[in-house]
């Protein structure tokens, strides 16, 4: 049985590199934890939850009430405006991917709005939750193993170009959670937003997306959200190939590119999906400039960016490293303007800038410094505070 989390934060001594946190805070009787990373306007929020969905929904809009409150009364009216949707709209397109909800996703985010006490509605959660559907998100990924990197790890980025203008960099958000019956896992966004963009989990499966238009012509909203279906990987998948299958075997929307990899083993794979078309590629069936033990996208499959993120990886292959994808990848090419990720899937890193400022004043996410996060000692301090 999980035990409540003030008894064993004594427990939380005992684990090892947890230089970089601040003091949790905690509630009495919620199943979630705070702390901050970072210094300065590099902070970052970090929760850690455990438990049934709800519990954990209930915790995250508990601790971070104020963040969430910004999130629905700042960003989502932003987004309303920014798309030139009312509620009613959304709502449309909301009612036809429901039916693929899983219930575990719906109840985190009913758990969510009942714990800001009315502070935002779980309509306005559902509102926001589709809005990554409606619009477009300009990315860029990439993943190196084996002969290509420095040391052999899986070395993976999530270089998210999305729209600062809402402000979503306001409240980011690491949130590292141990669901009942399952594996700890984190994703990097903001508070406020259970959905994943950006993931990894215990089992060092790592996962990042971009949004694409390379068979638009089969769009549709009757399916799984992207979000809520990278959540349900990251939550779930143990394996390189079981990752894969449930992206493949899913009732998807519209066009993705995905990045799965997979530390343990280390290896990767690049997927270009859309409604009715999964493919999966490996280096060798990349339809660019192929390199050993990489795979590689951007937006427009055929575009120049892939040329131009080729080069920078043909370059430093064979000493690719977290430093390589941080400096040489993204703030070099200029990708990842709302927040940058390099994941070293293999040791169980990442590091992580956000953007900072607003409208008509914003430093990109791949100019800022880059804050580093040690998910592995993460996923053993959640288990901690959880009671296992």
């Amino acid at each position: 049985m999980r035990r409540p989390a003030a008894l064993l934060l004594m427990a939380l001594a005992l684990l090892a590199c947890q230089s970089v946190a601040q003091d949790l805070v905690t509630l009495e009787g919620v199943n979630g934890a705070v702390e901050v990373i970072g210094e300065g306007d590099d902070q970052i929020t970090v929760l850690y939850t455990w438990g049934t969905p709800y519990e954990m929904g209930y915790a995250h809009g508990k601790l971070l009430t104020e963040g969430v409150r910004h999130l629905y009364e700042v960003s989502l009216a932003r987004f309303m405006f920014g798309i030139g949707m009312g509620a009613e709209q959304i709502d449309e397109v909301w009612a036809q991917a429901e039916p693929h909800m899983l219930a575990a996703d719906l109840e985190e985010m009913r758990g969510l709005a009942d714990g800001t006490d009315g502070a935002v509605s779980f309509d306005d959660v559902k509102r926001l939750h589709i809005v990554p559907e409606i619009s477009e998100w300009h990315c860029t990924f990439f993943a190196a193993w084996g002969e290509a990197t420095r040391d052999g790890n899986l070395i993976q980025i999530r270089a998210l170009d999305y729209a600062t203008e809402a402000a979503l960099q306001e409240v980011p958000l690491i949130t590292v959670a141990f669901p009942d019956g399952g594996q700890p896992y984190l994703t990097v966004g903001w508070q406020g937003f259970v959905g994943t963009v950006t993931g990894m989990n215990s089992s060092q499966i790592a996962m990042s997306e971009i949004g694409d238009s390379w068979d638009k012509d089969n769009d549709t909203f009757d399916g799984i959200p992207m979000c809520f279906l990278m959540k349900d990987v990251i939550r779930s998948a143990a394996s390189l190939d079981q990752a894969v299958a449930m992206v493949q075997d899913a009732p998807r929307t519209t066009c993705y590119l995905y990045c799965l990899g997979d530390g343990k083993i280390p290896d990767a794979r690049a997927l270009q999906t859309s409604h009715s078309q999964c493919i999966v590629y490996g280096p060798e069936d990349l339809p660019y400039e192929r390199l050993a033990d990489t795979v590689y996208m951007s937006m427009g499959i055929n575009s120049g960016w892939n040329e131009k993120i080729g080069g920078v990886l043909a370059e430093a292959h064979g000493r690719i490293d977290p430093a390589v994808a941080m400096e040489d990848v993204m703030a070099g090419c200029g990708t990842g303007d709302l927040h940058a990720v390099a994941f070293d899937a293999t040791a169980g890193r990442i590091w992580v800038a956000n953007a900072e400022g607003d409208i008509g004043a914003v430093i990109d996410g791949f100019n800022r410094p880059f804050v580093e996060f040690d998910a592995a000692a993460a996923f053993d301090r959640v288990r901690a505070l959880a009671g296992e």
